[in-house]
């Protein structure tokens, strides 16, 4: 499977809060159980903390973090009444969470991340 397929379909997935399942194959050219694979040897192989790591040292080497407006997510993935249905693949909580504070947030400055003057 290609690596960018399955960061895109790993991403959508994380994006839409979709269960793996719901990924279109006809978008991504790969299938949700072989993403969710490489997302969960991706997340033991330290894959998306280096990554996280690696984004925050280079915003901050450019002068791109500004630490006076940084945002604090508290996103969660819930649990439904009688917990995770196991038939599936799920979701690692974490790793959801570390995504969405990188996509999402990014802690960049929107007037650095723009252009704009201070």
């Amino acid at each position: 499977m290609d690596d960018r397929a399955a960061l895109e379909g790993i991403l959508w997935v994380l994006r839409n809060d979709v269960p793996w399942r719901e990924l279109p194959i006809t978008l991504f050219r790969v299938s949700g159980v072989p993403c969710w694979r490489r997302q969960r040897d991706w997340h033991a192989a330290g894959v998306w903390q280096r990554m996280h790591e690696d984004l925050l040292a280079e915003c901050n080497a450019a002068g791109l973090l500004d630490l006076q407006r940084a945002l604090v997510d508290s996103s969660h993935v819930h649990a439904l009444k009688g917990g995770p249905d196991r038939s599936e693949p799920q979701d690692l909580p974490m790793l959801a969470m570390a995504i969405r504070e990188t996509l999402a947030s990014q802690l960049i400055a929107p007037s650095a991340a723009f252009g704009e003057a201070h």
